[in-house]
C-alpha cells in the first residue's frame, strides 16, 4: 500500500457471537494487538454495540455498525437509524454488503441514503462493492465494479469519512482467494473511478479495504500491493489469534 494512506484492518463479526462472547473477544483482542499505526475497527451485531464500547474505551480499537436504515426516524420496526448507532460510540459502519444486497434486495440509491445519514450522524462509512463469479468469468468485473461506485457515489458524499471495501462475492465464505495481483488491479480501477467522480487528489487519499477470505497467512502478499490499504475480515475477525495475526502485517 501507499506509504501515505494508513492503513485499516475491520472485522466484520456479522451474525455471529453472543454479547458475552463478543466483549470476550473484544478483550482478548486489546490483550494481544500487535504494535501497530493501522487503524483496527471491530463490527459487531447491533445488540452488542453498547457493551463492546465500553470495552474499547480508551484503546486503540475503534467501534463499527454492520448496518443503519436510510431514514432518519419513522416507522420502520426493527430497524436502526444512523444516529442510533453512533450514540452507542460507534465510529464506523459498513454499507452495501453483498449480504444487504443479496437478502435484503438493497440498491444503489438505498445504499447511498445510509452512506450520507451515517456522515450526517458523525460516523465514517465502509462502502462495499464487488463482483460474482460469473461476473469475474465473463470479464464484466471491471464494468460491474464501476456500475456500483457511480449509482452510489455523487457530490453528496465526504470522501474524508469514507473508506471503500472490495470484497469479490466469490471469495466470501468460500476460502477463495483473490490472487495480490488480481486484488490490486481492482483496487487500482476502483481509485480510477473515484478520481473520475471527484478528483486526482481524492482518489490517492481515500482507503480501498480487501474484503476476500484475507488470512494471516496471505494477509502479507495481499497488504503490500500499492492500492490495498487493508481488509475488511470477514471469519478470521471472530478469533483473537486469527485477527491479530492479519493485524501483524499491516
Amino acid at each position: 500500500m501507499s506509504s501515505n494512506r494508513k492503513t485499516v484492518i475491520a472485522g466484520n463479526w456479522k451474525m455471529n457471537s453472543g454479547i458475552e462472547e463478543g466483549v470476550n473477544l473484544c478483550k482478548e483482542i486489546i490483550s494481544n494487538l500487535p504494535t501497530t499505526d493501522a487503524e483496527i475497527i471491530v463490527c459487531p451485531p447491533h445488540t452488542h454495540l453498547y457493551a463492546v464500547s465500553t470495552v474499547l474505551k480508551n484503546s486503540s480499537v475503534s467501534l463499527g455498525a454492520q448496518n443503519v436504515h436510510k431514514q432518519e426516524k419513522g416507522a420502520f420496526t426493527g430497524d436502526v437509524s444512523a444516529k442510533m448507532v453512533a450514540e452507542t460510540g460507534a465510529e464506523w459502519v459498513i454499507v452495501g454488503h453483498s449480504e444487504r444486497r443479496q437478502y435484503y434486495g438493497e440498491t444503489g440509491a438505498d445504499i447511498r441514503e445510509k452512506i450520507l445519514m451515517a456522515q450526517e450522524s458523525g460516523m465514517g462509512a465502509i462502502f462495499c462493492v464487488g463482483e460474482r463469479i460469473h461476473e469475474r468469468e465473463a470479464g464484466v468485473y471491471l464494468e460491474v465494479i464501476t456500475r456500483q461506485i457511480n449509482e452510489v457515489l455523487d457530490k453528496r458524499i465526504d470522501f474524508s469519512k469514507l473508506i471503500i471495501a472490495y470484497e469479490p462475492v466469490w471469495s466470501i465464505g468460500t476460502g477463495k482467494t483473490a490472487s495480490p495481483s488480481q486484488a490490486n488491479e481492482v483496487h487500482m480501477h476502483i481509485r480510477q473511478c473515484v478520481a473520475f467522480l471527484a478528483s486526482t487528489k481524492i482518489s490517492e487519499e481515500v482507503r480501498i479495504l480487501y474484503g476476500g477470505s484475507m488470512k494471516p497467512d496471505n494477509a502479507e502478499s495481499l497488504l503490500t500491493e500499492e492500492h490495498v490499504d487493508g481488509g475488511l475480515i470477514g471469519g478470521a475477525s471472530l478469533n483473537a489469534t486469527s485477527f491479530c495475526g492479519i493485524i501483524s502485517h499491516a
